[in-house]
């Protein structure tokens, strides 16, 4: 073939320019590869982790709002008198309740934020990388947890996330170092 311009190296993601010949050498870790060859497995993180990374901001920003919103539409003021055929215990249990839910909608909305969305993205940087194998396997399981609106999106991401990160080669990646190229699997 004779195309020109620029092509990623499968086993650094280093950019390397393709002079239109059918095997190009890396000038950074030295390996040769031809032009049609299946992405690498570092290139095949790139885009899953980038989807959990817009999952985990998606959710934080969902659920603030929905955090924000609660709190704004149970603002709704509570009658002082009881109505007919409901006794004085019953009232003020209600009274109660009703003045504890906007705290514990806020609750229910921040977990996520706090303590689930956190790790998500956490995870989906850490996949770019090629680093820590395990915390991203819990991020692509997080991601598809229905605790936001973003779980709409999670849930396809954190499969493709999955997909990726129990392939045998993508899985050996981890293994080494993220500025050397991967050993062949056996």
């Amino acid at each position: 073939m004779t195309r020109e311009g620029s092509i990623q190296c499968p086993q650094c993601g280093q950019v390397c320019i393709d002079e239109g010949h059918d095997t190009i050498g890396c000038p950074n870790c030295q390996a040769t590869f031809h032009r049609a060859e299946e992405p690498s497995a570092t290139i095949r993180l790139k885009k899953p982790g980038m989807a959990l990374i817009l999952t985990a901001c998606l959710g934080i920003f969902g659920n603030c709002v929905l955090g924000f919103a609660s709190m704004a539409i149970h603002k709704a003021p509570i009658p002082d008198q009881a109505p007919e055929g409901v006794d004085e215990a019953t009232w003020q249990s209600y009274r109660n309740g009703k003045e504890m839910a906007p705290l514990i909608d806020f609750c229910m909305a921040t977990f996520p934020v706090l303590f689930v969305y956190p790790v998500v993205l956490i995870a989906g940087m850490q996949m770019r990388a090629r680093r820590a194998y395990y915390l991203c396997l819990i991020g692509a399981v997080f991601a598809m947890m229905p605790c936001s609106p973003a779980f709409l999106m999670g849930l396809p991401c954190g499969i493709w996330a999955l997909i990726t990160l129990l392939n045998r080669n993508v899985r050996d990646t981890f293994r080494t170092p993220p500025n050397q190229a991967p050993l062949p699997s056996p």
